[in-house]
Order: C-alpha cells, then structure tokens, then sequence
C-alpha cells in the first residue's frame, strides 16, 4: 500500500491511497479521502491496471517504480 496526504492551503486535508490487489480484477485499486470531522471520509475509488512513481533525487536523478503488482 502507497499512502500521500497533503494539506491544501485552501481546504481539508487529503489523501490518496494506492492499493494492490494481487487476487482482485485489477492491478492496483486508487481510492482518495477527505478529511472532516476528525475523520477520513471516502471520495471515491478507481481501478487501476498498472502504477508508476517517479521521484527525483537530490542529484537530479529520476528514480521510476511501475508495478502491475507490489511495488
């Protein structure tokens, strides 16, 4: 599981999840959550066939991780 949250300066608090499912019909399954109430509240979740990431490093580099599984 991949987890990003971020603190937008205007609104609520945001993460996205990335999740893998190896026995299910898709590679990785995205969901995003907004954050209410002291709660994460669901917005929705899409299927996903494959993920890449990419990360720059700190000698401008690229780092890239695709998976059509764990990453």
């Amino acid at each position: 599981m991949i987890t990003l949250e971020w603190t937008p300066l205007e609104g609520r608090p945001r993460k996205v999840v990335f999740d893998s499912q190896p026995e299910g019909a898709c590679a990785w399954l995205r969901c995003e959550y907004e954050r209410r109430n002291g709660r994460w509240r669901l917005c929705g979740c899409e299927p996903l066939a494959s993920l890449t990431l990419e990360q720059a490093g700190t000698d401008t580099d690229l780092t890239t991780h695709r998976g059509e599984g764990d990453v």
